[in-house]
């Protein structure tokens, strides 16, 4: 009973920044907080086969602009084409990177789903 109410209060507040009708820039806590909040809701569905670790936003990007909904979907595409068919041991991290004129949230996992022959593709791809 706890975990439904849990996953209710997430999935009503994920629900509620999707369909807000702000700015479409947003402060990168508010972002960070709704990526969070997903990867709380996915934690519940795959809570035995899957973790999430989130580092801690530093603080002195807390205010920066950033466009809506640009970390969510990179952590769905992790879930939905990396992690969902692990049956164990499945992770999914997401940290922070800041140099002098760069924030970088850098969202990675240790699922199997980008082989060395799909990445190459990839890569050849974005030369076009």
């Amino acid at each position: 009973m706890e975990r439904i109410e849990l996953f209710t209060k997430q999935l009503g507040e994920y629900f509620q920044f999707v369909t807000r009708n702000a700015s479409d820039e947003i402060p990168l806590v508010d972002e960070i907080h709704h990526a969070w909040v997903y990867s709380e809701i996915q934690q519940l569905r795959f809570s035995r086969r899957i973790q999430v670790q989130f580092e801690e936003l530093p603080k002195a990007v807390e205010h920066v602009k950033v466009p809506r909904l640009i970390v969510q979907p990179i952590l769905e595409n992790a879930f939905e084409h990396s992690l969902e068919r692990m049956s164990s041991g499945g992770v999914v991290a997401v940290r922070f990177d800041l140099t002098d004129t760069e924030i970088r949230v850098v969202v990675e996992d240790n699922g199997n789903g980008l082989t060395d022959e799909l990445l190459h593709d990839i890569a050849e791809s974005l030369k076009k």
